[in-house]
Order: structure tokens, then sequence, then C-alpha cells
């Protein structure tokens, strides 16, 4: 049989060897708070998507809508495992989840708290519910702003998903997820640029509605079951790590630094 057989209809595959390795480097840890870290990754991000070169290319849009909704995953994950660290309360809320065993071997006793990570997917409001509530036993009221907010965030969700598995064309159910008329028939994302700046602000609202939320949370609960001592030196210890961990330096909002947090405590007397 000749070379232009009935079976060549496209080229023959190549034998390829993916040296993985070669993609991999170094994972230097963040010395800011989760919010901050977000803030510099997806403002980069959102640097790439001008007007024209989203004008030229509608992969790029999808590309760097996927870009933000990593960016608000990478925070829920870096915030839970860090207060679930440092929080007793929460350690013992989350001490019956299930985490692999190879989780062990792979992050150490140090870190492993980002194996409660390792199936899972924050780029859904159910899921930011759901672990929020199993992991701290927090719930984000219905009526909130919290809540409001991640909702929001959540129709961004479902046009990242369309970007990422459907190369931006909408299935049904997140036709429906985000009110598409279906009588105008299947539809595909177009991200310009005011919408992927209206993106970012939705992704943003998500993150700086939660970050004041658990902790907010979280130092009612302290002072509810009298984990503050009313002495600065005594509570420094514990309180200066946790605000550090919700305090936005880029934000410039509030108290300037743990010392001035903890004086405005409602139970705190300053030394």
């Amino acid at each position: 049989m000749s070379s232009g057989g009935w079976l060549n209809v496209c080229e023959a595959e190549a034998a390829t060897t993916l040296n993985s390795p070669a993609f991999c480097g170094g994972n230097a840890p963040s010395d800011i708070s989760p919010l901050d870290d977000y803030y510099d990754y997806v403002e980069h991000v959102l640097t790439f998507g001008t007007e024209s070169a989203l004008n030229e290319s509608s992969t790029l849009g999808r590309l760097l809508l996927l870009g933000c909704v990593g960016g608000v995953e990478a925070y829920f994950r870096a915030v839970l495992v860090e207060l679930v660290r440092l929080c007793p309360l929460a350690r013992a809320q989350a001490a019956n989840q299930v985490i692999p065993f190879g989780a062990l071997d792979y992050y150490g006793l140090d870190e492993i708290e980002w194996g409660l990570f390792d199936a899972s997917s924050f780029a859904g409001a159910d899921e930011i519910y759901k672990r929020t509530a199993k992991l701290l036993g927090f719930k984000i009221a219905d009526g909130s702003s919290a809540k409001a907010a991640l909702d929001e965030f959540d129709e961004v969700c479902h046009l990242r998903r369309a970007a990422v598995h459907a190369r931006g064309r909408f299935g049904r159910g997140n036709a429906i997820a985000l009110g598409l008329a279906q009588d105008e028939g299947r539809q595909a994302l177009r991200v310009s640029l005011k919408g992927l700046h209206g993106a970012g602000a939705t992704c943003h609202s998500a993150v700086r509605a939660y970050n004041r939320l658990i902790y907010r949370r979280t130092v009612e609960r302290w002072i509810a079951t009298g984990r503050f001592k009313r002495d600065w030196e005594t509570d420094r210890p514990n309180f200066k790590p946790l605000f550090d961990l919700f305090h936005s330096k880029r934000d410039r909002c509030g108290p300037r630094d743990a010392y001035q947090a903890y004086r405005s405590l409602p139970l705190a007397s300053p030394p």
C-alpha cells in the first residue's frame, strides 16, 4: 500500500519523552500575607491584558481569566493552612479531616496541613463554603456581604470552566448558571478589557470579604473562649501571627500593626 493510503488522514504520531523535571523549580515561601501575595500575583496577571492584545487573541483572555481564579484559589489554600496552624480552635475543628497517607511523606510534619487540600479545588463558592465549615467551623450566612461577594465570584468560576474545558464554549450547566438565553443558541466566552477588569474586581471583592470575615470571626471566638489574657506581652505571641496573616500592607487601612490592632480589641486593655 502506498504512503498515500486511506489511513493517512493526518501526520503520524511521534515518539516523545517529556522531561517533566525541566518544568519545575524551587517553591520559595511567601513572606507577606496571603492577601498581599494574591494582590501581587493577580495584578501582575492583569497587566498582560491590554485592549489590543485581547482583541487580537481570544485565547489570551481565557488564559488570563484562568490566572485570576488560580490566584484566588491559592489565597484560600494559604489562609486556611496558616489558620489551622496557628489557631488551636481551628486545628481542633479540622482534627477529624482525612489526609492521604502519602501526604505525610510529601509534605512532612512541618507542612502536613497542605495535605488537606490535595484533592480540592476552590474554583467555586460551594467548595469554599464547605471547607470553611469543615476546617474552621464557620458558616457564611445567607444575606451577608461575604456571601454576596463569593456568589458573584462563583460566576467568574463558571466563565473559567468554559475557558479551561471547552475552549470558551459554554456547556448547558454553565449557560444556565450564568443566565444565558437558550434561544440564542450555544455561546462562547469573549473576554474584553472591561470584562477582564470586572472579573479581577470580583476576585478582589471575594478575597477581601473572606479575609475580613474570617479574621473577625476568629478574633471573636478567641475573645469568647478566653484566649486573650488582656496583657500585650502575654498575648503578643498568639495575636501578632493572627493579625499578620490577615493584614494587608498594600491596602493601608485600619491599624498599622498588631499592637495598634490589639489596643482596639473589645476586651483587651492597653499595657
